[in-house]
């Protein structure tokens, strides 16, 4: 009878399991007996979620700068919007406004708001939100009063 060494044992058994791992999770036999390779089968199923570069536009994606290959571009929605520095959006209300070139208002409105921060409160059944300043609804009517333009 040989005597074997334990060690060589094991670090055997763990490379033949290794191979047998590895050789398992990137090929299998179907039941028809043909081989199936798993990376090509992933690489076939996922390719058909590859975005186009119209795609990718849309849904701005960083793309590499034409020129600088260093910087990316950024296509927004924002883009195609009118950038008028005489029409400003109130930071309370969300409303749009008229300013003059030294940013004084060129109307006085007035802007509705509520000062307060949503809460969500557990209630029976679920959760509700209200503003902490008047406890109103989401959607509901400002609580205060303001002139309007103040950012």
């Amino acid at each position: 009878m040989e005597n074997y060494n334990d060690d060589r044992l094991l670090l055997d058994a763990s490379e033949r399991h290794s191979d047998a791992t590895h050789k398992l999770r990137c090929t299998k036999r179907s039941l028809t007996g043909k081989k199936i390779d798993f990376k090509t089968t992933i690489y076939n199923k996922l390719k058909k979620y590859v975005l186009t570069p119209e795609q990718l536009k849309e849904n701005s994606y960083p793309l590499v700068h034409p020129e600088k290959s260093e910087s990316a571009v950024l296509f927004t929605e924002d883009g195609n919007k009118n950038l008028d520095s005489s029409c400003k959006i109130c930071c309370r209300c969300g409303a749009e406004y008229l300013v003059t070139p030294k940013g004084n208002c060129v109307r006085k409105e007035e802007c509705v708001h509520h000062w307060g921060r949503l809460r969500r409160l557990r209630v029976p059944g679920g959760w509700e939100t209200h503003y902490s300043c008047c406890s109103g609804a989401v959607g509901s009517s400002g609580c205060q009063v303001a002139k309007r333009g103040c950012c």
